[in-house]
């Protein structure tokens, strides 16, 4: 069994290559904070490239007290579905369709992200202002 970084590229590409009985896909401990949009979209180009048929790939998403775990299982739940009842040609076609659907969430997150640091900077600087403010 070996554990996979779902936010490092090149080691899920590498994780292709190497002979395991089983992959996890992890999306928790061994993803920062910060990374958890990025592992997603990663992780979900990874299982539409695929792997080795006789390497079991599994996903390890963040656990319930995270408030991480819905965001994780939407993209799994995406996939089950689609997968199941599919041939290889949908099946791509789905896995493509979620990729997109997760290069826009990162991009929708990194906004909100980029949204809440000027939010700081403001603060910042006003409480800074109305300290001068007081202290003149």
């Amino acid at each position: 069994m070996l554990f996979v970084p779902g936010d490092q590229p090149r080691m899920l590409a590498r994780a292709r290559q190497v002979p395991a009985d089983a992959l996890i896909l992890d999306l928790e401990d061994a993803v920062a904070a910060a990374d958890k949009p990025r592992a997603r979209t990663l992780v979900a180009q990874a299982l539409a490239e695929g792997f080795p048929a006789s390497t079991a790939v599994c996903v390890r998403p963040n656990s319930r007290g995270t408030g991480l775990l819905e965001e994780d299982l939407a993209i799994l739940r995406g996939l089950g579905g689609a997968l199941g009842a599919s041939g290889a040609a949908d099946q791509v076609r789905h896995l493509r369709r979620v990729c997109r659907q997760l290069l826009l969430q990162a991009e929708s997150a990194r906004e909100g992200n980029e949204l809440v640091v000027r939010l700081w900077r403001y603060a910042g600087f006003g409480c800074g202002a109305l300290l001068a403010i007081l202290l003149a």
